[in-house]
């Protein structure tokens, strides 16, 4: 439901205009969101973000009705030290109703954008499921697997990992390489609560550190989950790829909610068997929906766990976020239980303002 495209240069607070790789799905009256994603090498704060509407588009440039309030930094992309914002085109339907079968997802991550589903709607009717699973922060690799190869850092809001047992930001640290014992395990990543390192039978004093907790309740700062470290120390087994994936994000305002059913989970590890090193779990990802009339079939931003081989485990991806503000709530629990839970009036603004963009009905 979304479009997605990225800052190219750094923008200071109370610009309002914004310079974009590719403006072409965007148009006057569009609502987007502004998110560093990534700040590895930048003086500006991962995490932030914020809503702004369009007031006109030329070539790659858009221009804001209002200033930015936050300044952004971007350019450095799909790297070590990353510093990436992405901006996302926020529809604004009357009427979202996804049947049976069917699903609302994003495109993964790429380092560029992605990851993300957000809209604002007058009513949202579900039968099917709005799933960002292993839609974050990627995982790390096993380095080439050979002997003594270091596992690669899960990618974290830092940027991308490097050959470490470390945590990188909320990526999970990768498995010891020159150990001399069989592979080592990576770690999970970390959200709402840090993934657990690995656990090693042979060099336990060289275990993979998990990715820390990152945010706070409110989500007044906006995180994919962590990615998990991969395996280390792999003695040359056949390769394969391992890259396991946290959460992505679901940020939904609706005036009614009915059979909700989101999920935003990480990935579970893997492991090549034998002596080769096996991955953490990748983190739950952030799930924020205000609604003043909710029913919940489902909800879950839950972390992945890591692989078990005989003599090592890898470390479990953290859980990830929830925030639920509401009026009235019915249905089944989150997992894990929202981290806030706010009241709103029944006299709650309007979700869907007049935009150009504004669009009657999307059915899935």
């Amino acid at each position: 439901v979304n479009d997605y495209t990225y800052l190219v240069d750094d923008e200071l607070a109370s610009d309002n205009i914004i310079l974009v790789n590719d403006a072409s799905n965007f148009g006057v009256g569009d609502e987007i969101l502004i998110w560093q994603v990534q700040n590895g090498s930048e003086p500006g704060i991962a995490g932030t973000y914020e809503f702004r509407l369009i007031s006109n588009v030329y070539g790659n440039t858009i221009s804001l009705f209002t200033g930015l309030n936050n300044s952004y930094y971007s350019g450095n992309f799909d790297m070590v030290g990353a510093s990436v914002t992405q901006v996302v085109r926020v529809p604004n339907f009357e009427d979202v109703t996804i049947n049976g079968g069917a699903s609302i997802t994003a495109p993964v991550w790429n380092g560029y954008s992605g990851g993300i589903v957000v809209f604002r709607s007058n009513t949202l009717i579900q039968t099917g499921t709005i799933d960002v699973s292993e839609k974050g922060f990627r995982g790390g690799d096993c380095n080439g697997c050979g002997d003594a190869a270091w596992g690669d850092q899960g990618e974290g809001y830092l940027g991308i990992g490097i050959g470490s047992i470390s945590a990188n930001g909320n990526g999970g640290g990768g498995g010891y390489g020159p150990s001399g014992f069989s592979g080592e395990p990576g770690a999970g990543g970390g959200l709402g609560t840090s993934g657990t390192n690995g656990a090693s039978t042979s060099s336990s004093g060289f275990n993979a550190v998990g990715g820390l907790t990152v945010g706070d309740v409110d989500i007044s700062k906006l995180f994919f989950g962590g990615g998990a470290g991969g395996g280390g120390d792999d003695d040359n087994p056949a390769i394969k790829s391992q890259y396991v994936d946290g959460a992505g994000v679901v940020f939904i305002f609706s005036r009614t909610a009915s059979n909700v059913s989101i999920l935003a989970n990480g990935e579970n590890g893997i492991g090549n068997g034998g002596t080769a090193g096996v991955t953490g779990g990748g983190a739950g990802g952030t799930i924020w929906l205000t609604s003043e009339n909710l029913s919940i079939t489902q909800m879950s931003a839950i972390g992945g766990t890591g692989f078990v081989d005989t003599d090592d485990t890898g470390g479990n991806g953290g859980v990830g976020r929830i925030r639920l503000d509401y009026y009235n709530s019915s249905g089944s629990v989150p997992t894990p239980v929202a981290g806030k839970i706010g009241n709103i009036s029944f006299n709650y603004p309007t979700f869907v303002p007049t935009l150009t963009s504004h669009i009657p009905f999307y059915t899935v």
